[in-house]
């Protein structure tokens, strides 16, 4: 045999002993009758109680207080069955059955069920409460259906509702509401629909539209209403109120009102409001209904109009929007009574041409002449559109019809026109016929279009009169047509047709009595009973009558009958009354009876004479029949007799009296005493009477009367008359009536005393008898006891007395016997100290004394009591009670430990001992509270101790389980309360505290711990588990790992080889309370190559090293191989640009025989949608999914619609695979929804089956997982878009930076907040919130933003942004924060790159064209820097670089200090006219320090101002700068650089150009000294002498080759144009005499000198210079 078929035969054992255990218990007894109780109702019928939701999600409300709960069993088995119905009650969800009551049902027949038991139950305050019916019983084959169950809140419930009221609304033709000056009177429906006791009522209040603050309001009376519960529905009640219009006038608001009150609740619901005209002129115009016509027709529509006021005169307005009406009636006048009805018909033509839908409005205004004038407007509507139209098809004519003989006439009705429709009938005769009685029917269902119906006519002629009345028309052979209308119910033409008629001839007789009603008066009706009954004699006068036209020849014979009587009661009964009368005609026979001749005949009518006869009318047919010739019914006469009717009126009497008693009516002395007397219905008709005692009864006497009437005591409504139930002869006519009689206490015996009663008609007051009834008074012994129990309070040292009194209430003198009953006394003495007898006069009181005298040790909880018996002469024997209540001395003590120590989760039971020492029996409630609100439980919640008793009772503490609401921290106290309550009056006894102590419980949470993990070949698997404490200790865990062979008792750990745990495993953890703390291992698979049915089973085991701690905690995960791996759920993210996704399914060839390589086959068998996107209302197409398997570079489309059970398979071909390996997996493509459809959690389950190419039996051995693709739960906020707001930016302005923020995730994202943080610009609110944002969701936010003022030589400045985005996932994760960069350049002021180049060019083509007229005048140099220094200003503009500022800014003041430079030429010529006025030659200025201080100071100022002019054009206006010290400094810096270098400048010009003038002077003046001096020798060398010059020094020694030195600064040297005379070198005159040796040598008289010129001139220019310096200073 092979491994397989042993495989399979193993296989098919195994599951015939699993299928054994699979046989019912019961499947050899299935034939025996057993029972099946089912709770079929369990509801509530008393207490209030709602459903405050539907059938289907109840929501029940109850009040607190006293209920009564509804229950019926019903048994559904086969044999008859008792057991117990328990009604139990849970406070909440989580909290302990509580046994209300327990009731044993009897026995319950198959199929049968119990009445309703009825169980009364209090209810206390509470949500989530739950009430279960639950029955029990032995045996029951289905304990599902055993028990029903109630979840409700108990709560204080209070609702009102408004139903409705009766307030009209306006009146057709008005906006407003129109009531007359009378009394109105209003009502509302209310309802109680909550679940306690409502007041209610009803508020009318009117308001003066013309004076709001005129405010009246009109109540009605206050109504209770009372809830109604689950079983009966609350009914409603009704408020009515009233108001009286007498006094007002004009427009008035109604607003009705409905105030519900209840306790510390109330409400006020507006049912109504109206607006109101009061006014004594009111119409209704009712306004046709819609219609709809074809193109070319005319409808009428016609308004009834009905005064509901006084008489008016109405004018008619007509219009129309198209003009298609019929406007003759415009401008009329309707003259209209109070009451009158009239009709207004327009006719509506629509025109041939006419557009389907077309809508024509045809307006109807009413203008009242009234001394109230109103107008009153109605609009009609008529479409072009549908036809509705009919067809009438008459019988086919002529008919004959005979005169006061009814006949049918049948028509067709045919729809003819294009929609179904039902039609309105009218029938008439084509010409007036009187007393011709015509009647059609109604109007007929719908007729489908094509359809037809047959309707009946009813034609009945008029009766032949003699002679003929013309205008009846119902002569042989008249002729009239008989029509009959059809019109449409929805509007449109009416359609007629008509039958030709014909009168047949008739010869008839009549009997013709003299009279048709005889009207009996009451005296005929009383003097014929007893006396024969009424007899009237009618006399006939019989003729005969036709319609021939001409006399008849012969006579006509004929029979006179009288016909059965048929009576009509006037109120009730009379079924048989015509059996009463009798009547006959004398003689009966008439012969030969010509025209114009009457026959005398009489009928006899006998009435009934035993009683009157019932009140109606008697109908009395007498018939005349002719008897026609055979010629005459060959001439086609027809006979026809004459039915007369004899009405005889029978009036109503109406009388009555008391049934009178033979014998007087005996009386209890002093007693009520209650008699039932008759009262008879004497007259001849339904009567109501009214009972009336004569008061005239003596004092101390009372009588009244009571009838069936419980709201009118002395009233007997509708007593039938003694005939009226002919010829049954009953007691119908009396009525029982109970006389009330009271006599006084002290009337003698026998005594006789009348009683007067009245009977009265109730309707009209008509005395109709006055009854005189005798009381006697009996004799009576009687007497009472006062008290007849009593208990008195006394201590065991008390001796009181009490008295007990004995009352005669007889009417005679009574002897009584007394004596005490002790025999429960018990410990108390009762002794009497009265008489053994004793007499009392009647009225008159004797008292008994008793003492009473208690026992030292008479026990509290004992009866001690006497009964005191009093007997009376007549055998009455009365007893009274004396109780003696010995004082109670409660003492009662509970022993239990002070301090108990529980666990969390685990119910502790404490032994509690109660005694009582005092001295009664004790029955006591118990309760136990716990701090915290733990549930408790006794054993026994009830109990009784006697005196010296004690009993132990054990009382369970529910402790909560870690994790809830509850503080359950190591060595937390919670105080318990045992208190002890009297169980009758709820008193309290006593009382004790003990202390729960909570002890250290270790419980851990171990989250994402698989269940199963799958491996294939040396596979690790990764534990990443979160392990939470949440016992109430921090604690220090112990970690021990397992991996055991499967399928063990836990105890036989049995180790598996083929697992371990990967290396350095955590051991040991620290685990705080509440925090979690992740736990990280490997176990990683051995084999290489594994069997697909190797199994293990991981524990890990955590144990607390803390010996206080107590508790373990076991993880398990069963370790199994498989050849696909569902590791994980594929989460997936959506892709930006909407493109599939990829993800991979590892799978593994497991062989489970011989290793050989296979190509495995793969088939989806499941997919599910995890988002129900029709649920949803989504569009399916927009939410698509689509999957393919990538195999080998080709893409196999999945279909989510395949089914892996049934006979056809689609798979797929996988690759062939060697064993074990795993590489090359599965690529599943994801074709997802496009954004923005994308749905949280939104995705697919795909299952698939692995199938092995050959072992896979037909695709019944596979390999199944089920992979879960579905988009992750994460929230993705991106920044989408970060731009500025405004383009380009400058300095100083105000603008935004618009940020995008889009979640593109699948989740919602909490707390998104943006920060921005920027340099360059300020930001006012650089931080935003925008709270959540959903999937797909975005936003855009604008940052208000400020630009920083540039440094002024600065064009522009970088700006750089970063804007921060910070959110939460949903489940408030800390999202990573995500930021994104905007850079952007802020500029400086600008007039525009356009305008800067222009005026550039402008400016540096003017200066140069200035800098060429500098020739003509050095004011254009001027005016050429300052075109330069504007054009550099513009120039600023042109480019943003960075060095361009400065560049342009350095460049200026170079072109300023050198065009500076150039325009001190100025100086040239005022230094060279100094000069000259130095050589004494005439000069152009007079002063020249004047000329030449002004000079500098204006070419100061004017050089200075260019440069402020650049900086303007640079700033702008009003200017743009950054206002911060340092730029400011750096700014005045630059002017100050600026026009200090000019001012530097034009003062060194004017240095230099001094000293290079001063100079050439000098040389000039000592070229003229030297050449005077020289030409006189001798007088040179007397000079040199007389200054102390050593001559043979300067001739014979050498001198040196430098320049002689001096004290004299080179300031002062240079400094000569300050003081340019010398104060005692030359003077003026030396000068002119030295000019004038100039100008004489200039003549041309030279002389030699023989001294070195050189070394003179050195000397003597030193000499110079120091006498210019000296005169500068």
């Amino acid at each position: 045999m092979s491994n397989r078929k042993v495989a399979l035969t193993i296989l098919a054992v195994l599951m015939v002993q699993i299928s054994v255990p699979m046989i019912p218990v019961d499947a050899a007894t299935s034939g025996r009758s057993s029972h099946n109780f089912d709770v079929t109702v369990f509801t509530l019928s008393a207490g209030g109680s709602i459903n405050d939701g539907t059938v289907a999600t109840p929501d029940y409300k109850l009040a607190p207080g006293d209920h009564i709960t509804r229950v019926v069993v019903a048994n559904t088995g086969t044999s008859d069955e008792g057991g117990t119905l328990k009604l139990v009650h849970k406070a909440s969800a989580s909290s302990p059955e509580i046994e209300v009551t327990s009731i044993d049902i009897p026995s319950i027949s198959a199929g049968g069920s119990t009445n309703p038991i009825l169980i009364n139950w209090t209810a206390l305050s509470g949500d989530g409460q739950i009430l279960t019916a639950r029955i029990i019983s032995t045996g029951d084959t289905n304990p599902a259906d055993d028990e029903e169950s109630l979840e409700f809140d108990v709560t204080i419930l209070h609702r009102g509702t408004v139903l409705g009221d009766n307030i009209p609304g306006p009146s057709g033709g008005f906006s407003d509401l129109r009531l007359d000056h009378s009394i109105h009177t209003f009502e509302a429906t209310v309802r109680n629909d909550g679940v306690m006791d409502v007041s209610a009522v009803f508020e009318l209040n009117l308001t003066d539209n013309s004076d709001p603050t005129n405010k009246i309001s009109y109540w009605s009376n206050t109504l209770i209403l009372e809830p109604g519960n689950l079983l009966n529905p609350p009914t409603g009640g009704a408020l009515s109120a009233s108001f009286d219009a007498a006094s007002l006038l004009g427009s008035w608001t109604l607003a009705a009102k409905v105030h519900f009150n209840g306790t510390l609740w109330t409400n006020t619901i507006v049912s109504n409001v109206e607006t109101i005209t009061f006014s004594d002129f009111i119409i209704d115009v009712s306004t046709p209904g819609d219609r709809s016509i074809e193109p070319g027709a005319t409808t009428s529509l016609t308004w009834i109009i009905t005064n509901l006021g006084s008489a008016d005169d109405l004018t008619i307005e007509l219009g129309s929007d198209k003009g298609w009406h019929d406007n003759s009636r415009n401008g009329q006048i309707i003259n209209l009574g109070a009451g009158e009805t009239v009709t207004e018909v327009i006719s509506v033509t629509v025109p041939i041409d006419a557009v389907k839908p077309t809508l024509e409005n045809i307006y109807l205004n009413l203008s009242s002449a009234s001394t109230d004038p109103y107008t009153a407007r109605s609009v009609a509507h008529v479409t072009v559109g549908d036809q509705y139209q009919a067809s009438v098809i008459a019988p086919i004519g002529p008919l004959t019809v005979t005169p006061a003989k009814t006949e049918s006439l049948l028509f067709t009705i045919i729809n003819s026109g294009n929609v179904a429709t039902a039609f309105t009938l009218d029938a008439g005769l084509s010409s007036s016929a009187d007393n011709w009685q015509v009647s059609p029917m109604s109007s007929t269902d719908v007729i489908a279009v094509g359809e037809n119906v047959t309707v009946t006519v009813f034609v009945t002629p008029a009766p032949i009169s003699s002679p003929l009345i013309t205008s009846e028309r119902n002569g042989a052979g008249d002729s009239l047509y008989a029509w009959l209308s059809a019109e449409p119910l929805n509007g449109g033409v009416p359609e007629i047709n008509t039958t030709q008629l014909i009168v047949r001839a008739v010869i008839a007789v009549d009997p013709g009595p003299e009279t048709e009603e005889i009207i009996l008066t009451e005296s005929e009706i009383r003097e014929g009973v007893g006396a024969g009954g009424v007899d009237k004699i009618i006399s006939l006068s019989v003729e005969v009558r036709h319609n021939l036209g001409a006399a008849i020849s012969v006579g006509v014979d004929a029979n006179i009958t009288v016909g059965n009587a048929t009576f009509t009661p006037t109120n009730t009964g009379g079924n048989q009354e015509f059996e009463r009368w009798n009547s006959s005609v004398t003689p009966d026979t008439v012969s030969a009876l010509g025209i114009g001749e009457v026959f005398q005949s009489w009928l006899q009518i006998d009435g009934p004479s035993d009683e009157m006869p019932l009140a109606g009318e008697l109908l009395l047919p007498v018939t005349a029949t002719p008897i026609l010739t055979s010629s005459q019914q060959s001439n086609g006469v027809l006979p026809y007799p004459v039915t007369r009717n004899i009405s005889i009126i029978i009036p109503s009497i109406t009388d009555g009296e008391i049934v009178i008693p033979a014998e007087p009516l005996d009386a209890d002395v002093g007693n009520l005493t209650n008699f039932t007397i008759q009262l008879e219905n004497t007259g001849n008709d339904l009567s109501s009477y009214r009972l009336v005692i004569e008061d005239d009864l003596p004092d101390l006497w009372s009588a009244s009367l009571e009838t069936s009437d419980l709201t009118s005591p002395s009233v007997v409504a509708n007593l039938s008359a003694a005939m009226a139930d002919h010829p049954t002869t009953g007691d119908a006519h009396f009525s029982n009536v109970t006389l009330k009689v009271t006599t006084d206490p002290q009337a003698d015996a026998d005594t006789l005393q009348a009683l007067h009663i009245r009977v009265e008609d109730r309707e009209s007051g008509e005395i109709l008898s006055l009854n005189t009834l005798l009381i006697r008074v009996e004799e009576s012994v009687n007497f009472e006891l006062i008290p007849t129990n009593h208990t008195i309070d006394l201590s065991p040292y008390e001796t009181p007395l009490t008295r007990v009194y004995v009352n005669n209430t007889g009417n005679v003198a009574t002897t009584f016997l007394v004596w005490l009953d002790t025999s429960l006394q018990n410990d108390v003495a009762f002794t009497s100290e009265s008489a053994a007898e004793i007499i009392v006069a009647p009225g008159y009181t004797e008292s008994i004394k008793i003492r009473l005298t208690p026992d030292t040790e008479a026990s509290a909880d004992e009866i001690h009591m006497a009964t005191l018996w009093v007997s009376a002469s007549n055998g009455m024997n009365l007893s009274a009670v004396i109780v003696a209540n010995i004082t109670a001395d409660h003492h009662l003590s509970i022993n239990v430990l002070n301090t108990i120590t529980v666990t969390p989760g685990v119910n502790e039971v404490i032994d509690v001992t109660f005694e009582n020492t005092g001295n009664l029996e004790e029955s006591l409630n118990i309760t136990a509270v716990v701090e915290g609100g733990w549930d408790t439980s006794w054993a026994q919640s009830e109990i009784i101790l006697p005196i010296n008793g004690s009993l132990v009772n054990d009382l369970t503490v529910m402790v909560p389980a870690l994790g809830g609401n509850d503080s359950l921290a190591n060595g937390d106290l919670h105080n318990v309360t045992i208190s002890l309550y009297h169980t009758a009056n709820g008193g309290f006894l006593s009382s004790r505290t003990i202390t729960l102590v909570v002890a250290p419980v270790f419980l851990v949470q171990v989250d994402d711990w698989p269940e199963e993990m799958l491996y294939h070949r040396q596979w690790p698997g990764d534990w990443r588990v979160t392990v939470t404490n949440v016992g109430n200790k921090d604690v220090t865990v112990d970690l021990e790992y397992k991996i055991l062979k499967p399928g063990f008792d836990p105890l036989d750990e049995i180790p598996s080889l083929a697992w371990e745990i990967g290396e350095n495993p955590t051991n040991k953890i620290i685990l705080p309370m509440g925090v979690p703390v992740e736990l990280r291992f490997t176990v990683d698979a051995k084999e290489y190559e594994p069997d697909i049915y190797l199994e293990a089973l991981l524990r890990l085991e955590m144990t607390p090293d803390d010996p206080e701690v107590t508790g373990k905690s076991i993880a398990e995960t069963a370790l199994k191989m498989s050849r696909l791996f569902p590791y994980e759920d594929y989460k997936l993210i959506p892709s930006l640009d909407n493109s599939n996704l990829t993800e991979i399914i590892t799978w593994s060839h497991i062989p489970e025989g011989i290793s050989t390589d296979a190509a495995y086959l793969i088939e989806i068998c499941n997919a599910e949608r995890r988002v129900n996107i029709s649920e949803l209302g989504l569009d399916e197409a927009n939410f698509a999914w689509n999957f393919g398997l990538d195999v080998g570079g080709s893409v196999e489309i999945l279909n989510l619609e395949n089914n892996c059970d049934g006979n056809t398979h689609s798979t797929i071909s996988l690759p062939s695979r060697e064993s074990w390996v795993t590489i090359n997996p599965i690529g599943v493509v994801i074709d997802t929804p496009n954004r923005p459809n994308i749905l949280q959690n939104d995705g697919y389950d795909l299952t698939f089956r692995l199938y092995h190419p050959d072992d896979n039996n037909g695709f019944e051995d596979y390999t199944e997982a089920t992979f879960s693709f579905y988009f992750a739960t994460v929230a993705d906020p991106v920044i989408q878009k970060l731009e500025f707001g405004e383009g380009d930016l400058q300095e100083g302005d105000t603008s935004t930076i618009k940020a995008t923020i889009r979640n593109e995730g699948t989740s919602l994202a909490l707390g998104v907040t943006l920060e921005l943080m920027c340099e360059g610009v300020s930001i006012s609110e650089p931080t935003y919130e925008y709270g959540f944002l959903s999937a797909s969701e975005e936003f855009t936010h604008e940052f208000q933003i400020e630009t920083d003022e540039l440094d002024w030589w600065s064009q522009s400045t970088d700006v750089d942004c970063e804007l921060i985005l910070d959110a939460r996932s949903w489940n408030g994760t800390t999202l990573d924060s995500k930021s994104q960069d905007l850079k952007g350049t802020v500029d400086s002021w600008s007039p525009n790159i356009g305008v800067s180049f222009i005026a550039m060019l402008v400016l540096m083509g003017a200066s140069i064209v200035l800098l060429r007229l500098v020739g003509q005048n050095d004011k254009f140099r001027l005016a050429a820097i300052y075109s330069g220094v504007l054009a550099l200003g513009f120039a600023f503009h042109l480019l943003e670089m960075a060095w361009w500022g400065p560049v342009v800014l350095l460049t200026a003041a170079l072109w300023v200090w050198t065009m500076t430079w150039r325009s001190t030429v100025e100086f040239q010529l005022i230094h060279e006219d100094y000069q000259r006025a130095r050589k004494g030659i005439s000069t152009l200025y007079s002063d020249h320090f004047d000329v030449l201080s002004d000079s500098k100071r204006q070419l100061s100022i004017i050089l200075a101002m260019p440069v402020l002019g650049m900086i303007g054009v640079i700033l702008g206006f009003p200017p743009q700068i950054n206002a911060d010290s340092s730029n400011m400094l750096t700014l005045v810096g630059y002017l100050a650089t600026v026009i200090v270098g000019v001012v530097f400048i034009i003062w060194n010009a004017n240095r230099m150009y001094g000293s290079l003038y001063g100079r050439l002077t000098e040389i000039e003046v000592q070229a003229s000294r030297i050449e005077r001096d020289l030409g006189d020798p001798a007088r040179l060398l007397t000079e040199l002498a007389s200054d102390g010059l050593d001559i043979s020094s300067i001739i014979s020694q050498p001198r040196p080759n430098v320049a002689a030195e001096g004290s004299a600064s080179t300031s002062e040297v240079t400094g000569w144009d300050e003081n340019i005379l010398l104060d005692d070198g030359l003077e003026e005159d030396s000068v002119s005499e030295v000019l004038s040796f100039d100008d004489a040598e200039e003549d041309g008289s030279e002389q030699s000198l023989s001294i070195d010129i050189e070394d003179l001139f050195a000397d003597d220019s030193s000499e110079t210079d120091a006498e210019e310096v000296k005169g500068d200073d």
